[in-house]
């Protein structure tokens, strides 16, 4: 897992120089962790599943598999070299920058100093080993895309991040975009005047904090920070005004339309990095080795 999660963080996020990107990543780190119920196992866990889902949707092939085996396998023996090759020169970084704080609390400069110098000297060694990683995987990436079919370039491209895919519309690897607004939206309809005027502003703002809580940065689909109270609210009232059959046709449609408004799409993933997941995860790796050596699957 530690050799995921490494090189998933080298490819997603530029590293341009290893001070900004220590500084950056340790912020990011620290930040998510006082906010984030979720520990790093568990993180690791679910990026695994979202990898193994990936591998059996593909219906790969064993030569394909194959194929993406050695490639994963390549990755993974490069990564330990240049792992290997980072902690000699980790030290010395530390001890430059150790020296810098000191330097930085007797208010010295440190700019154009032989400190300076050894800084460029090691961050440079590391900047080369990220572009060694960063290169070899584009092109192992590049070589997989090459070994799949148009179905499943098109499964790769349609692929939703889900801990819990299902089929859906006759297609592979989706959550269910189904609304989840009909429940709310009767419930509104079924209530007296006087429930209802005590209770609806106190329902609406539970709706967007279940929504905020369930998909914030989660499964498939994302809060609309854009959304507000005043959206359920406005919904509310149209449904109070139909009348009981047109509600019954309606009711779907208005549940769509909220849905639209409180939960939007995440930002879209790149094919490339699709392959990536399947070439730096080790559970995937687990899987591709034994559809590789099946003949029939």
């Amino acid at each position: 897992m530690r050799f995921s999660g490494i090189i998933i963080l080298a490819l997603m996020f530029p590293v341009l120089n290893l001070t900004r990107g220590f500084a950056q990543e340790r912020s990011f780190l620290r930040f998510n962790e006082k906010t984030d119920a979720k520990d790093a196992q568990i993180r690791d866990i679910e990026n695994e599943i979202i990898s193994m889902n990936l591998v059996n949707f593909l219906n790969l092939k064993p030569q394909q598999a194959a194929f993406i085996l050695a490639e994963a396998k390549y990755l993974k023996e490069l990564y330990g070299q240049c792992y290997n090759k980072r902690l000699e020169v980790k030290q010395d970084l530390l001890a430059v920058y150790a020296r810098m704080k000191e330097l930085l609390e007797e208010e010295k400069p440190i700019w154009d100093t032989p400190l300076h110098k050894q800084w460029v000297i090691c961050s440079g060694k590391i900047d080369k080993l990220t572009f060694q990683i960063r290169s070899a995987i584009e092109e192992s990436a590049k070589k997989v895309e090459g070994q799949l079919e148009d179905f499943q370039l098109r499964i790769l491209d349609e692929f939703s991040d889900c801990i819990m895919p299902r089929y859906n519309e006759g297609f592979i690897g989706q959550s269910s975009k189904d609304s989840n607004f009909t429940f709310i939206l009767e419930k509104i309809k079924n209530m007296s005047e006087s429930a209802y005027a005590a209770q609806k502003d106190l329902l609406a703002q539970k709706e967007i904090d279940r929504i905020k809580n369930y998909y914030w940065n989660k499964n498939c689909m994302y809060f609309n920070p854009r959304s507000s109270k005043k959206d359920l609210l406005k919904t509310f009232e149209a449904a109070r005004r139909m009348d009981k059959v047109s509600f019954e046709l309606k009711k779907e449609e208005m549940s769509m339309r909220l849905r639209g408004k409180i939960i939007c799409d995440p930002p879209s993933i790149s094919r490339e990095q699709r392959i990536v997941r399947l070439l730096l995860s080790e559970q995937a790796i687990h899987i591709l080795d034994m559809k590789a050596n099946k003949n029939n699957f």
